[in-house]
């Protein structure tokens, strides 16, 4: 089992939530989760992460696995086109985030948020997320999530044909 344990991850998270071993059960419920996604089992990722949001609701000593669970849903509700439960899981996202003062994590939301925006569409709405990720980001210097919201306003500006803004 040890070389194939990934298709094994669901059935322990199960066994270990059944168990009340909660440290176990979150452990394996975002493994199961993460490998669910790679695997494009998307209704199953989904209702993994809504099983790891559970057991972390009542764990005070996790909020950035749970901010970034919820940032996992929100890609899979992006990339299925569910619009709308997507923006309800990044404003949930946002709001931990905000709670606990994560800049980082406040910019990630805020990113996501501005590509939903984007990809229905509403680019003025998008412009406004993605210079507030921006704030965010280069607020603590970080530079894979500069570099992304440079690319999200380029392919907003590219949308607009404001071609000379976009490069």
């Amino acid at each position: 089992y040890a070389t194939h344990l990934a298709k094994w991850y669901a059935d322990l998270a199960f066994h270990y939530e059944k168990a009340k071993i909660r440290d176990k059960a979150i452990e394996y419920l975002e493994k199961a989760g993460d490998e669910a996604k790679a695997q494009y089992h998307h209704q199953q990722a989904l209702k993994l992460y809504d099983r790891l949001l559970v057991q972390l609701q009542n764990v005070f000593s996790f909020p950035k696995k749970e901010i970034d669970t919820f940032l996992k849903k929100a890609e899979i509700l992006r990339l299925i086109g569910n619009w709308k439960a997507c923006q309800t899981v990044c404003e949930d996202a946002l709001r931990l985030s905000e709670q606990i003062g994560d800049t980082p994590r406040i910019g990630w939301v805020k990113l996501v948020l501005g590509i939903i925006f984007r990809e229905t569409g509403k680019y003025d709405n998008a412009m406004t997320y993605f210079e507030q990720a921006l704030e965010q980001f280069e607020a603590v210097n970080e530079r894979a999530g500069t570099g992304r919201v440079l690319r999200a306003m380029g392919i907003v500006y590219n949308y607009r044909d404001d071609y000379d803004i976009a490069m």
